[in-house]
């Protein structure tokens, strides 16, 4: 049994919508989007020329996109922590904005700064949050969002009491 296609047979829309389906569908092929793994390490790579480390727990991430009280509640609970030595602490948002304070006094592994805010970019977070590390290896990422606050605040708790 043989098919034949005849596109002589076709209308001039059909036409088009026949080559546009057949654009997408070649178009699709091939294309892969970069994991949260890679969009995490060619940021701190291209921007802080710098690489997870294996003794870090996470990157704590003080921004004010998104939800303001959220982050603005998220980073006083950051602030009343007294160890984050296996923390990096990546503060993205513009000069000012957020205070060192809440950071520089801290014994931090390394505090990554990024006034140009090229971190939103990578929409691994919207808001602040923590990107908790295991093996160098993204384990769970938590943004801190107004629909889930009191959980994801409870969660940051109870991770902060087992470091």
């Amino acid at each position: 049994m043989k098919i034949r296609l005849d596109l002589r047979c076709l209308d001039m829309n059909n036409y088009k919508i026949i080559l546009f389906i057949l654009i997408l569908i070649l178009g699709s092929c091939g294309t892969k989007s970069e994991s949260q793994q890679e969009l995490l390490n060619k940021y701190l790579k291209e921007q802080h020329q710098t690489q997870i480390d294996s003794n870090w727990k996470g990157i704590i991430v003080l921004t004010f996109n998104g939800c303001f009280d959220c982050n603005r509640q998220f980073i006083k609970g950051i602030n009343e922590q007294t160890n984050l030595s296996k923390y990096a602490v990546l503060v993205s948002a513009s000069p000012g904005m957020i205070s060192p304070k809440i950071y520089e006094k801290k014994d931090v592994s390394i505090i990554l700064k990024d006034y140009q805010d090229k971190f939103h970019e990578t929409k691994l977070l919207k808001s602040s949050g923590i990107i908790y590390l295991e093996n160098a290896e993204i384990d769970t990422i938590i943004d801190i969002r107004l629909e889930q606050y009191s959980q994801q605040l409870k969660y940051v708790s109870e991770r902060f009491k087992t470091d």
